[in-house]
């Protein structure tokens, strides 16, 4: 289940925060914005001018009743995120504080934009609705105050703090997202882990205990994707979140239930190849086994009910419409190291590069070889004793020790 965030863009004058937020929401339908000078204008009779008038305790008061007013407004199902004023700079160089308690005790993330000083120079100075005359020396005196300020009260109020340091939107909406993503998936992991078992399987899907893609080889064929569009996603950054991203925006774009029946009807079609099957079967109840795929999870759900094997988890994930998290290279490594990390046994089943962090972090690692060598990950895995290389085919490594089905049954006893 997705957990739902209070996140706060913050900045000083001129950072960009209205842009970020604007372009954040048209790219995702999981966020919901609110402005906080409008609620504050609304709380001041449609007159915002009269707010400079107040007192120190009456601004208090009316900016902790914006934040107020954006948690009762605020929907369970949707990001909330709000652009945040740390502080206000006065005469003399000081600052006036603008964050309240209220503040603190909403917020479950804020990012801080921490741009160049002359980028945020030149947008204040071309933003002619403010007018703003602040010298390079006040923007990077103001900027530098407000992040050790932030940094520290998040710390001490269990907030989430990260720094933007780029000015480049699609990257910043990115790091956002994956930052939510990999949230999520902590979420799910912590909500799974059974502490009866200490020892764990993790399985990569595709090409590891089937011998073929199902997305290449049935999905993409099924719902009409035409294959040059799912391999354009990876082209420039390769195995990393935003190229999932991508691939996430075009799975998201069929209709749901059009997606999920492709799944489902795909599902009756595939079986798992009897070796691995064996293995699954046979250690099932003494090791907690998980299928962690960036393919598509109602489809390995539902082979894994064709055998039964409706207790093992499939973490997995590739669509932002039906899916609480996408599965990237990370996301698996993530998953080895946060179970090592919490005194449990891993042994991890992977074919490609994508799989490498996973196996890498596991305390035995199988690197599955079919028709080809995958050098790229073998340059890598090779670094690492505890990771032996299973060939299908009667391919050879040298640069990895061999092992077979028998071996790996006697290590698992």
């Amino acid at each position: 289940m997705k957990n739902n965030y209070n996140i706060g863009i913050y900045g000083i004058s001129g950072s960009g925060k209205t842009t970020l937020i604007k372009n954040l929401y048209d790219q995702s339908s999981n966020f919901q914005i609110f402005e906080g000078s409008k609620i504050m204008e609304k709380i001041l009779n449609d007159d915002i001018s009269k707010f400079k008038f107040l007192n120190d305790i009456q601004k208090y008061k009316i900016r902790e009743e914006v934040i107020l007013t954006i948690k009762k407004q605020s929907v369970i199902n949707k990001h909330n995120i709000i652009d945040g004023h740390y502080s206000f700079i006065k005469e003399y160089d000081s600052f006036e504080i603008a964050i309240t308690k209220a503040d603190l005790e909403f917020f479950t993330h804020i990012f801080y934009l921490d741009i160049k000083d002359e980028i945020i120079k030149n947008q204040q100075v071309n933003d002619k609705s403010k007018k703003r005359n602040f010298s390079i020396e006040q923007i990077n005196q103001w900027k530098e105050f407000e992040k050790i300020e932030l940094q520290n009260l998040c710390k001490n109020n269990n907030i989430n703090f990260h720094i933007l340091t780029t000015n480049n939107l699609n990257k910043n909406i990115d790091y956002i997202q994956e930052i939510i993503n990999k949230e999520n998936f902590l979420n799910a992991l912590k909500q799974y882990d059974n502490n009866s078992i200490n020892k764990y399987i993790l399985f990569d899907a595709d090409n590891t205990i089937i011998n073929f893609d199902t997305g290449k080889d049935y999905m993409y064929k099924t719902l009409n994707i035409d294959i040059k569009n799912v391999k354009s996603c990876f082209k420039d950054d390769g195995y990393c979140f935003s190229s999932f991203l991508k691939l996430s925006k075009i799975h998201s774009k069929i209709d749901n239930s059009s997606f999920i029946n492709a799944m489902k009807n795909i599902a009756s079609k595939i079986d798992i190849e009897d070796e691995f099957l064996d293995l699954i079967q046979m250690y099932n109840k003494k090791y907690n086994i998980c299928i962690v795929t960036a393919g598509f999870t109602v489809l390995w759900q539902e082979v894994l009910k064709k055998y039964n094997l409706k207790n093992i988890k499939v973490f997995g994930g590739n669509n932002l419409n039906i899916d609480d998290y996408i599965i990237d290279n990370n996301l698996k490594g993530l998953i080895a190291n946060y179970l090592q990390s919490n005194n449990k046994y891993v042994i991890a089943f992977g074919d490609s590069l994508l799989d490498k962090d996973m196996l890498i972090n596991s305390n035995k690692g199988y690197f599955v070889i079919r028709n080809k060598i995958r050098n790229d990950a073998i340059s890598e895995l090779c670094k690492h004793n505890h990771i032996k290389y299973l060939s299908i085919h009667s391919l050879n490594i040298d640069e990895l020790e061999e092992t077979s089905f028998s071996e790996i049954r006697e290590e698992l006893n």
